[in-house]
């Protein structure tokens, strides 16, 4: 039965989630839908299922009836993807509290033995994303959140992906939580990916890049985001939080801890 014991504790890994956030509308905002829709992608790439990843999104910009091609997701004139079917959620201010408080159906296994990547994008200003037309989440209301969230997951990291990013960056870190902000306090987020045939811009720079690079999981996310320099992204990468976190933390799926059922008793 010892053993027993010690097989089943070895076989215990952190189990994965990621919350993916777009709160801009509009069919010109076509770039940040691009990006979680990239995002999602990659991450079932790398051993997440559908059911641990939620999607919400402002409007679902590649349905507009301007979009001249729905079957594929545009990267530039040069680059596309095909377009697979989507299950979104509305973004709203109310949503994003619900799941980063874990009040949601995909969420219900989430526990200390969880890792949490949340990213979010749309338009940023001074200390506040923007929701849509008429809503937005300040810097201090999504810290509070953020605190309570760490006390019940294992590590979360935190993708600004805005104008002004760092500025949604708090003053005071929980030790498990890591934040990467793709612009300075004061600058804006770039997409030099622009679509004449489509007459937007297609994908914002930090997730073109991230789309196409093979991850090492075993890299450190400090070191990981030095891959981003501002010729790259255009902006500054800015990082804060626990400095001894990885890739494959967030970016790859654990394998499933099996039921009991599967152990066998040596």
């Amino acid at each position: 039965m010892l053993e027993y014991f010690f097989l089943f504790i070895s076989l215990i890994q952190s189990k994965n989630y990621a919350i993916l956030f777009n709160g801009s509308s509009n069919y010109f905002n076509y770039r940040h839908n691009t990006n979680i829709l990239l995002l999602y992608n990659l991450l079932l790439k790398n051993k997440y299922t559908s059911d641990e990843i939620i999607l919400l999104t402002g409007e679902k910009i590649h349905e507009d009836m301007r979009n001249i091609d729905k079957d594929h997701i545009y990267l530039n004139d040069k680059m596309k993807i095909k377009k697979d079917k989507y299950c979104y959620e509305d973004a709203t201010l109310q949503s994003l509290l619900n799941i980063i408080n874990l009040n949601h159906n995909k969420l219900l296994d989430c526990d200390k033995n969880s890792n949490l990547l949340i990213y979010l994008c749309g338009h940023g200003n001074q200390e506040f994303l923007k929701i849509k037309y008429r809503e937005a989440i300040y810097t201090d209301d999504f810290s509070r959140c953020i605190n309570n969230l760490s006390q019940r997951v294992n590590k979360i990291l935190v993708i600004v992906d805005t104008c002004h990013a760092f500025s949604f960056v708090p003053k005071n870190i929980p030790s498990n939580v890591f934040y990467m902000a793709t612009s300075k306090m004061d600058e804006p987020s770039v997409s030099s990916n622009y679509s004449n045939k489509l007459g937007v811009y297609c994908v914002d720079n930090f997730m073109f890049h991230l789309h196409k690079l093979m991850l090492n999981f075993k890299m450190n996310l400090v070191d990981f985001c030095k891959l981003f320099t501002k010729e790259i992204l255009k902006s500054t990468m800015l990082t804060k939080g626990n400095k001894n976190f990885f890739v494959g933390d967030f970016f790859t799926q654990k394998e499933k801890i099996p039921d009991e059922s599967d152990i066998l008793e040596l």
